[in-house]
């Protein structure tokens, strides 16, 4: 059907990005020996996203070092292992592509950028704003509703409520206790 540019505000889940780019990528060292292969995969996801949707606004939501989860619960993600030492540095270049590119990154001390996403895309949407948010994250599509689409690049797939209930058989306000079901 070809491609669907986008005037909506786009908001990335960056650290998915980085992170899949980290993992699809051989290493890759720059002049000064530190790796940059995640860096080179998040920024062909961001140009990809800028010369095929045409995004009026585009926001890159990063994330720090803790979430105010940890201190809720001890063993929040304890399962997950621990971020590649070479791939700590690659954050900071991300962040400062995306700066040098025109993309500002928004990001909260103790939240995820999933909880920055979240927050912006609800406020924006209450005001009448319809946003776009680009992510492989399934835990995403319990923000979709009238004014909230979630994309996912890696599969070009646009998920809308009827979408979201195509794919996981429930409406987003279920995804929650669905994937509570799941483990997930």
């Amino acid at each position: 059907t070809g491609v669907q540019t986008c005037a909506l505000p786009i908001f990335i889940d960056s650290m998915n990005y980085i992170f899949r780019a980290y993992h699809a990528l051989p290493p890759m060292a720059g002049p000064s020996g530190g790796m940059t292969h995640a860096v080179l995969g998040f920024l062909r996801t961001l140009l990809r996203i800028i010369k095929e949707r045409k995004p009026e606004y585009f926001v890159a939501a990063f994330e720090g070092d803790t979430s105010f989860r940890n201190s809720v619960y001890s063993d929040y993600k304890a399962n997950r292992t621990a971020t590649p030492e070479d791939l700590l540095p690659q954050f900071d270049f991300c962040r400062r592509m995306c700066e040098a590119i025109g993309v500002p990154c928004f990001e909260a001390d103790g939240f995820e950028a999933d909880d920055v996403i979240g927050t912006l895309a609800t406020r924006m949407e209450a005001h009448g704003h319809p946003v776009v948010i680009v992510t492989g994250d399934k835990d995403m599509s319990q923000l979709v509703r009238n004014g909230i689409q979630v994309y996912d690049l890696a599969k070009d797939l646009w998920l809308d409520e009827a979408g979201v209930r195509a794919k996981f058989g429930v409406t987003p306000v279920q995804i929650p206790e669905l994937l509570s079901l799941l483990g997930d």
